[in-house]
Formats: structure tokens, C-alpha cells, sequence
């Protein structure tokens, strides 16, 4: 009798082993696939600094005071590196080799008097946009692909304060891609003038001309040293 009914019931004590093991189962999935969402997400929040680079880049550009006259001979500076240009007759400035941190932009008059300061923090990281800028509590926040080379941006003085475009700007990256108002063209094909004057060859040397006879002309050379004199 009882072998008999342990052979009847066989078949039962399969089905109950059989969900079990397909329970277990199921809970283990479970908790992998918990441990490899949290390690998914934990990665999704990861700041972007820590993809940040120190590529240096060039910042070119123009100054304008509100009235829409150039603002020429006077000395910008980047203060924390020790950069400064003084801006030609047409208002436009070269800043070469300019590193990514946080800096105090100070306007000089002709006379050596500060007209204006302003904060603005630079980040340079991979795997962003090419340039994203912003005016955020006073602080100018621009935030640049390190593929970039080459920023070029509009200053307005306005009543004594430095106002920079936060969407007229221009740049280019290291492979020859150019973007200016006009579209996105490549120097390998063709030579590029930006707005402020500046024209890429297809060597990637970047001509910075002076506007008059009075300014002098500069060059860029593709490993991103600058011409002697």
C-alpha cells in the first residue's frame, strides 16, 4: 500500500519540486536584475565633470557698446590666468590658449579704468553639446565640447556692463567644422570667415587680420601655436 500510493502520488511531488526550483529561480532573476538596474541608474547620475577635459581654446570675438559702435582699444582680461587683449579699431579681440575654470572678465578704458567686470565659468567636456552658454544668478555658465577649438562670441557694453550674446556665437572644431550664422561649413573644402573677421584656410590656419592699416595681423598655425611676429 504505501509504495503504491508513494507511485500515485509521484506525479504531484514533481509539480510542487517544479515550482519551487521555478520560484527560486524567478527570485534570483529578480535581485540581479535589481543589482544591474541600480548599476545602471547610479551610472545615468554620474556628474558630468567626471568626463571633463583641460583642452585649451581659442576665444575670439567683438565688443560693441549699446549704441552699436565698436568699442575699440580697450583691454579685456580674463583674470585667473592672466590673459587680457586689447580689442583693435573695429572692436575685435583674440584670447589664445584660454584654459576652462571660472574667471573675472574685466573691461579697461584707453585711460586704464575698469569699465565693467563680469563672473564666467568655462567647462570643456567629451561626449556634451558642442556649446551650450547661459546667464544663470550673474554668472555667465558655458559649457563646450572639448572637440571645440575655436569660440567666437559678441560682447555688448550696456550701460557699463558686460552683456555676452548667449545665442549669436560661432565656433569651430578640431576636425574643420565651422559654424557661423550663415551654416556649418568645412575649411578642407573651402576657406571660412567668421564674423569677427577671422578666416580658417584649409590648412586649418587661423587668419586673424587687423581691420586697419594701424592693427596688427595675426596667425594661427594648425598645431594651435601662433606665428612669430
Amino acid at each position: 500500500m504505501r509504495k503504491g500510493a508513494f507511485m500515485q502520488n509521484t506525479p504531484r511531488v514533481w509539480i510542487i519540486a517544479l515550482c519551487v526550483a521555478v520560484s527560486i529561480s524567478g527570485i534570483a532573476g529578480y535581485v540581479q536584475g535589481r543589482r544591474a538596474g541600480s548599476r545602471d541608474a547610479g551610472a545615468d547620475r554620474q556628474p558630468a565633470d567626471t568626463n571633463s577635459s583641460d583642452n585649451s581654446f581659442h576665444l575670439a570675438g567683438r565688443v560693441w557698446d549699446s549704441d552699436g559702435v565698436p568699442a575699440a582699444g580697450q583691454t579685456l582680461t580674463f583674470q585667473g590666468e592672466s590673459l587680457s587683449a586689447v580689442t583693435d579699431s573695429e572692436g575685435v579681440f583674440l584670447l589664445t590658449d584660454l584654459s576652462p575654470g571660472t574667471y573675472e572678465i574685466a573691461l579697461y578704458r584707453e585711460d586704464g579704468t575698469v569699465r565693467a567686470r563680469q563672473n564666467i565659468s568655462i567647462r570643456c567636456a567629451y561626449g556634451v553639446p558642442e556649446v551650450s552658454f547661459e546667464l544663470l544668478e550673474g554668472e555667465y555658465r558655458l559649457r563646450l565640447s572639448a572637440d571645440i577649438r575655436y569660440l567666437e562670441i559678441a560682447i555688448v557694453m550696456i550701460e557699463e556692463r558686460i552683456s555676452i550674446s548667449t545665442d549669436e556665437y560661432s565656433y569651430a572644431t578640431r576636425g574643420g567644422r565651422i559654424r557661423i550664422p550663415q551654416g556649418t561649413f568645412y575649411a578642407q573644402e573651402n576657406s571660412v570667415t567668421t564674423p569677427a573677421g577671422n578666416t580658417f584656410l584649409s590648412d586649418g590656419t587661423i587668419v586673424v587680420p587687423g581691420s586697419k592699416r594701424a592693427d596688427p595681423s595675426r596667425l594661427i598655425l594648425p598645431d594651435d601655436d601662433e606665428a612669430p611676429d
